[in-house]
């Protein structure tokens, strides 16, 4: 980034891996789904960091998307968008994190999870899930 008279900055993105493990936890009515924090430097492997210093960034937004039917854009007018700051974070090893959003009045349907950093980045949700009842 750009910090003007030819001073650069190296922004290194995005902050944290892909979400995944994305499920639901009908015990606490919680979707769930985990995260690592991406340390500086292309060749470290987040999840045997030994420690949360020198990251890349972190999440400033946390956005759950959501649609009766499958879905691919999360520009359609039928996606329903939660942003909600009510997630519980838990650490599970190293730099590897377990999201939790209780809700219960999650409804049956198709859901993505989305992010934006603290530099005001919002990426691509992560893949699509299905909550159902039997």
């Amino acid at each position: 980034m750009g910090k003007g008279n030819l001073d650069f900055e190296v922004v290194e993105i995005p902050p944290i891996t892909l979400i995944q493990d994305i499920n639901f936890e009908n015990d606490n009515n919680a979707l769930v789904w985990s995260f690592a924090f991406m340390p500086k430097g292309n060749d470290v492997v987040p999840a045997e960091s030994p420690h949360l210093s020198d990251l890349r960034g972190g999440v400033d937004e946390w956005f759950i998307y959501y649609k009766e039917t499958p879905f691919y854009f999360i520009d359609d007018t039928q996606v329903t968008i939660i942003k909600h700051q009510d997630i519980s974070i838990e650490m599970l090893q190293n730099n590897t994190f377990k999201c939790s959003y209780i809700n219960n009045n999650l409804k049956e349907g198709f859901y993505r999870i989305g992010y934006k950093d603290l530099i005001g980045i919002t990426y691509p949700p992560s893949y699509e899930v299905r909550l159902y009842s039997n």
